[in-house]
């Protein structure tokens, strides 16, 4: 697997800069993230996943999600896309002391990549983003080419940072400029009641803010009793080749 397969440089550049920032940090990413990536395991416990279904984390980082899912899902196959080589291998290493075979990890760009090439599957029954959105530059179009992957009845979660409104000015500003430091960008448009993107007419937009609105948890739930294909024109959210194929 080499990032050099793909050819647009900035999906290169957020690789690199991704791995420059992990290199080191995944050796003790999930011990010191439990304390402030606040609501993962109520998203865990709310994908409902079910039996035989499938699940793709969008952003998987080090596993740590996707080893929680394989507990309380025991009859599910499960999926991890990370940008990040570094992470990738931490993940990796996860699932071989496990020896889980219901994990299959590829390495690609979530705005791009193609499920069939990577994974050998079109589409799923859960997708999940779990505070990835804020790290991704083009994090809108990463959202709406996770829609063209669901199954019917299918749904996508995501919990990420929220707007923090009912904090005060001085202690929201604080939050922001720490995370900053490693790169992170709360979406502030996650914890709104409208959807921050234009959804095909067969999916539903819900949110909540948790924590005091320190955290945004969405899902988007496929509509089975309205079902429609994509309206014409919608050719840019097609699936696109995997950009930085690779199959752990």
């Amino acid at each position: 697997m080499s990032l050099r397969q793909t050819h647009d440089p900035v999906i290169y550049n957020h690789a690199m800069r991704m791995d420059r920032m992990y290199r080191y940090q995944r050796y003790i990413y999930d011990l010191t993230r439990s304390c402030y990536l606040l609501g993962r395991d109520r998203l865990i416990r709310n994908l409902n996943v079910p039996r035989g279904g499938s699940v793709l984390e969008i952003g998987c980082g080090t596993g740590r999600n996707l080893e929680m899912s394989t507990r309380h899902y025991k009859g599910a196959r499960f999926y991890g896309l990370d940008i990040s080589e570094q992470m990738l291998r931490s993940a990796s290493a996860k699932f071989t002391r496990t020896r889980s075979e219901r994990v299959i990890l590829a390495q690609g760009d979530a705005i791009e990549f193609d499920p069939v090439t990577c994974f050998g599957s079109s589409g799923f029954d859960r997708i999940y983003f779990s505070y990835v959105l804020s790290m991704i530059p083009e994090w809108k179009s990463a959202l709406l080419h996770a829609t063209t992957m669901l199954n019917p009845d299918g749904e996508i979660h995501i919990v990420d940072f929220g707007p923090a409104d009912k904090f005060t000015h001085w202690s929201r500003s604080l939050l922001w400029a720490w995370l900053q430091k490693f790169g992170v960008q709360p979406r502030l448009e996650l914890g709104a009641a409208k959807a921050p993107v234009a959804l095909p007419s067969h999916l539903r937009w819900h949110y909540e803010q948790l924590f005091n609105s320190y955290a945004a948890y969405c899902v988007i739930r496929f509509q089975s009793t309205n079902i429609k294909q994509p309206p014409d024109g919608t050719d840019a959210l097609a699936p696109k080749r995997c950009t930085l194929p690779g199959i752990y």
